[in-house]
């Protein structure tokens, strides 16, 4: 199966090299979530939690694994 493309560049399955959520997904998601208590966030809150949610997705998937500690709106990723 063809990986698919970056701005030329295969992008990785594991987003390694993502830097920034698409401004259009990020209005699809306002949208999607304008009925919902999430709906107060502002869109740099929404691309800041998946940002760190694909940060700590990487960091489980290495060798070795870990666990996350979810405590005071901070993610803390303990490895075994």
């Amino acid at each position: 199966m063809a990986q698919p493309k970056t701005q030329g560049k295969p992008m990785r399955r594991d987003l390694q090299n993502l830097r920034h959520v698409d401004h259009e997904l990020l209005v699809t998601i306002d949208h999607m979530t304008a009925h919902l208590e999430v709906s107060v966030l502002r869109t740099a809150d929404r691309e800041k939690t998946i940002m760190t949610g694909y940060a700590a997705w990487r960091r489980l998937r290495k060798p070795g694994g870990g666990h996350l500690d979810l405590d005071a709106q901070t993610l803390t990723f303990t490895e075994f």
